[in-house]
């Protein structure tokens, strides 16, 4: 926010009375509110380390994920989806869609069949297999396939496509599998094989007892068959929900033709748990960040990329007034840097239909819009393909986070809390753009704003923060 001087607030308020605009006691009120605010601006000095790369944005870090039953409505992924085809070009020009979730496990590929797209509703809570539902089987077709392929093509994005593995037949994946490689060809990076195998119990698709020992024995069964048919096919996993050790065996028991180490988190959940709030959401989560370290440990000694391919702010599609409000816009652009800075190399936000997380609303007949994390991920495209340095403010006010880019100089800035502060810059350096995500409060759902504007002189050195908002300060170098 911008600084005024002791005069020019007395002034304005002087003159807004003299307009009758304002009572003399409203003006006084408001003039000691202002210098408040100013006085309560903490400074926040920054340090660079512009010759120290620490990871690579990659190009194609962001991605949204869906449930792979959503190929059961073949007119969803489809070049006549415009605005959706938009809302994925905007966010970013070499994006990844992962197919897969919980109700990959219940898809069936059905070569022979042509679905009515508005006989298979997608739905926006899927069905809790541990509450024992009956869940149908999706169909999957040839149509669907070739639709996503025209889809893929428009927004220039690719996919990671998931196969059923807990209710899998072998002969059937297989054939899937070749239909999909062939037709998608350079736009399919890899096959996911199996969803969270490790709440496989939990979700009553195994018995208790079952280990990473009898998954992996699935697993080995299911890409054996699929690798024999496609030599040069590329694949994904363990897909986990959370669990650092599957990953870390699964790294090490993995064939060669295993191209990346991906998982899951959550920052929050169950919706019903009176605990999950936005706050909660807003503040520092230690465990969260010794588990990023030890995945980047695994990562590193296996040699192979980690992708976070299913991710947001609270599980079983999310909770109103934590996760469809700004307050969860400014999470996801903290939280995408946070993974992109531990060497992460995708982070896909999952959602469909009208679930309170999604990033991208609609469908089934209802108009496409953005939701407040799309925001957040939209803020970060500005740093894709850039190189990651190192980055320090000394005594950090809580919950703002600062990260810098080179090629070109930008430092991101997420103040995610109460208090305004002052971005001061080193010497020789000085801030001449803003790109600044903001709302008028964190419960904001839809009037939320994404703009970039020039900073006046006196702010090239010293850029205000305001509460509960992020920029990313483009610096012109001496």
């Amino acid at each position: 926010m911008p600084t005024f001087s002791r005069r020019a607030v007395l002034a304005r308020g002087m003159a807004l009375a003299a307009t009758g605009l304002m009572r003399k006691s409203s003006f006084a009120q408001a003039a000691t509110d202002a210098l408040a605010r100013q006085n309560a601006q903490i400074p926040l000095h920054v340090s660079v380390a512009w010759d120290q790369t620490i990871s690579d944005v990659p190009e194609d870090l962001l991605g949204l994920s869906y449930e792979s039953s959503q190929l059961a409505a073949p007119d969803f992924f489809s070049a006549a989806n415009a605005g959706l085809i938009d809302l994925f070009r905007r966010l970013s020009p070499s994006g990844v869609l992962r197919l897969g979730g919980n109700l990959s496990e219940f898809t069936r590929w059905s070569p022979n069949a042509e679905p009515d797209p508005s006989s298979v509703p997608f739905r926006a809570v899927t069905p809790d297999p541990s509450a024992g539902k009956t869940i149908p089987h999706f169909p999957v077709t040839p149509v669907a396939i070739r639709n996503l392929r025209e889809f893929l093509y428009r927004t220039g994005w690719q996919t990671i496509y998931g196969l059923n593995l807990a209710l899998a037949d072998r002969a059937r994946t297989v054939a899937e599998a070749k239909f999909v490689a062939e037709t998608l060809g350079p736009r399919l990076i890899a096959f996911q094989i199996g969803n969270e195998p490790n709440h496989y119990v939990l979700n009553r698709l195994r018995p208790p007892g079952y280990s990473f020992h009898d998954y992996f024995a699935e697993w080995s069964r299911v890409h054996g068959a699929v690798a024999e048919a496609l030599p040069t096919a590329r694949f994904a996993g363990p897909d986990v929900a959370e669990d650092a050790s599957w990953i870390e065996q699964f790294a090490a028991a993995a064939p060669k033709s295993v191209a990346m180490l991906t998982g899951h988190h959550y920052a929050e959940g169950p919706p019903a748990d009176p605990n999950v709030t936005l706050g909660k959401l807003l503040a520092p989560d230690p465990a969260f960040a010794h588990h990023i370290e030890v995945i980047e440990a695994i990562s590193q000694k296996a040699h192979l990329p980690y992708l976070m391919t299913e991710t947001n702010s609270c599980y079983n599609a999310g909770k109103p007034g934590v996760s469809d409000v700004f307050g969860s816009a400014l999470w996801a652009a903290d939280y995408i840097l946070q993974l992109a800075q531990a060497k992460q190399k995708g982070v896909y936000f999952h959602g469909g239909g009208v679930g309170w997380y999604t990033p991208i609303t609609g469908g089934s007949g209802l108009p496409f819009a953005p939701r407040p994390v799309y925001y957040g991920m939209l803020l970060c495209r500005s740093l894709l393909g850039s190189e990651m340095v190192a980055a320090s403010i000394a005594a950090t006010p809580a919950n703002v986070s600062v990260y810098a880019v080179k090629h070109p100089q930008r430092i991101a800035v997420i103040n995610k809390g109460a208090s305004d502060v002052v971005l001061h810059l080193q010497q020789g350096e000085r801030a001449v753009q803003a790109l600044r995500l903001s709302a008028s409060s964190l419960e904001e759902k839809t009037e939320i704003r994404l703009a970039s504007q020039p900073l006046r002189r006196k702010e090239w050195s010293a850029v205000p923060i305001p509460s509960f908002s992020a920029a990313i300060l483009t610096l012109e170098l001496a």
